[in-house]
């Protein structure tokens, strides 16, 4: 008797604990087969790396397997993820919706495929209608916008509503110009000019905490209604109530003009062992499949990676406009062999960055935080010599 086909996926699909289940059952149908023994696994985000490591050795690890677009890179060097035939590629010919190009050139790694982008993440600029008219149009560029922040057009500043900052850290870096991970290691030089913007804005009294930590929802009814003061928030797109005092548009162009939009989600990979099962690549074929992603997308909020699904209530948030403001200028977080070292150091120092930021702290404060990266980063790279 064949073993089960196990596959791990996120939070995400936890209000969802059978849909898995349940489109791979219909896609197998529909093309003429039963569909194998399945065995699901849902996880969080925090949990799933240690959970993966614990696993690799023993019955339970994964066949596929839901990452981050940061981790294919550390997987590969630990030797985890099957690389890809040519066959197999030709079999999954899904084309990608263009927001999701920053994903599908992570997906290669020195000429080779290791996973397919499934679901995308991306950050918007929501502003008060009234402020725009009803296109809501915006050409200002980063320094533009910053310089007519004042206490009258107030940056709801997210606390509960993003359980990572980095995020949003790394978009406010690269719109000034700047890199998130430099090259030789100087991260105060490199931030410095992005950071004391956020200072000088701090001054002004543009930033409004959420200090409540209500959730994205809850607080743009809150302060976005007509008794609100918030003119500006950066979130996610579908954790926002579709509402006629919001409207999406997408992050002012950079200072330099470089890609600027976080734009970040999850592949679909294999994990690499001795007995592959057969049935991996035909269930992610489904799983990446214009009518799946539709569903998945609509359930879970997540921009379908696959191009020409229909959306009809995500659509109904998003402009075309800002679609293809995010395809030009996406973004994704480095995609480096360390990252799972770096990305908790970021999360930390960034997250304490931006809070002192918002706070309007001493900038010495700042420069403490940053001395402390440094030299954590460069532990980092000696110790794993990468």
């Amino acid at each position: 008797m064949p073993r089960p086909l196990q596959i791990w996926v996120m939070e995400d699909f936890s209000a969802h604990p059978g849909l898995i289940e349940d489109v791979l059952t219909e896609g197998f149908r529909a093309k003429g087969h039963s569909c194998p023994s399945l065995v699901i696994r849902i996880l969080s985000w925090s949990r799933v790396w240690s959970a993966l490591m614990t696993a690799m050795n023993s019955t339970e690890r994964p066949d596929i397997i839901q990452i981050g677009s940061t981790w294919i890179r550390p997987l590969i060097h630990l030797g985890r993820l099957l690389p890809w035939s040519k066959d197999v590629e030709a079999d999954i010919q899904w084309p990608l919706d263009p927001v999701a190009r920053t994903l599908g050139e992570s997906a290669w790694v020195e000429g080779y495929r290791y996973g397919v982008p499934w679901l995308v993440d991306f950050r918007l600029l929501y502003q008060r209608l009234s402020m725009r008219g009803q296109d809501g149009a915006t050409s200002e560029s980063f320094v533009d916008w910053t310089q007519q922040m004042s206490e009258h057009q107030r940056w709801l500043v997210p606390s509960a509503m993003e359980p990572s900052l980095v995020q949003l850290l790394a978009m406010w870096i690269w719109s000034s110009g700047c890199e998130l991970i430099p090259n030789d290691g100087h991260f105060r030089k490199a931030w410095e000019p992005a950071l004391h913007r956020l200072h000088e804005l701090a001054l002004r009294h543009v930033f409004a905490n959420n200090s409540n930590d209500m959730g994205a929802a809850e607080a743009s009814d809150r302060f976005f209604g007509e008794d609100g003061w918030a003119s500006y928030l950066i979130t996610r797109p579908w954790v926002l109530p579709v509402q006629g005092t919001l409207l999406a548009t997408p992050i002012p162009v950079a200072i330099d003009g470089s890609p600027n939009i976080f734009v970040g989600g999850s592949f679909l990979a294999v994990i690499a062992q001795e007995d592959l099962h057969p049935a991996v690549f035909p269930a992610i074929s489904i799983l990446c499949a214009r009518g799946t992603q539709s569903v998945l997308a609509e359930r879970t909020g997540y921009w379908p990676a696959t191009a020409g699904v229909s959306l009809p209530t995500l659509s109904a948030k998003i402009p075309a406009r800002v679609l293809d403001a995010i395809a030009k200028r996406g973004r994704g977080l480095p995609n480096v062999p360390h990252w799972r070292y770096l990305e908790r150091l970021l999360e930390r120092s960034g997250n304490a960055l931006l809070n002192l930021a918002f706070t309007a702290q001493p900038w010495s404060d700042s420069v403490a935080v940053i001395e402390r990266l440094e030299d954590e980063v460069a532990e980092i790279e000696a110790v794993t010599n990468l």
